[in-house]
């Protein structure tokens, strides 16, 4: 038998008994703030994904998707990519910080583009083709 069948045949608790608390608590929390990067990361690999779908399909950039214009041809499509991150998952102060705004622009985001998907064949259109594209990784 080897050396590190050995040690994974030992009970957790008897490894640990070796270990104090303050180094156990340590490593702990390195991990964690570990794994929240990596879900910080994550996060803004998929906003940004959303972004650059949304921005093609309206022949806009993604820096005009994320900016202060509140022109319609603009205002619409980032309220599509607010609610689409939604839909993605993330939470709305998740989902307004990504885009510079209050999480209850998002909410309002949110209910508009779900209204217009159900009055407005375009946008309703427009919403699976995001939908499908994101699905299959395409952005």
């Amino acid at each position: 038998m080897s050396a590190s069948n050995d040690l994974a045949s030992f009970p957790l608790r008897v490894l640990l008994s070796h270990v104090d608390d303050e180094t156990l608590a340590d490593e702990v929390a390195r991990r964690k703030a570990c794994l929240a990067r990596s879900l910080r990361r994550a996060r803004a690999r998929e906003v940004a994904r959303i972004r650059v779908a949304v921005a093609r399909l309206y022949g806009l950039t993604p820096a005009e998707i994320s900016g202060q214009s509140r022109h319609r041809g603009v205002a619409i499509p980032r309220q599509i990519a607010m609610a689409l991150a939604y839909e993605a998952g993330l939470s709305l102060p998740q989902i307004g910080k990504a885009f510079a705004r209050h999480h209850t622009t998002v909410l309002h985001a949110r209910r508009y583009v779900a209204r217009m998907e159900r009055e407005d064949l375009q946008t309703a259109m427009s919403l699976a083709l995001l939908r499908a594209e994101l699905k299959d990784g395409i952005a």
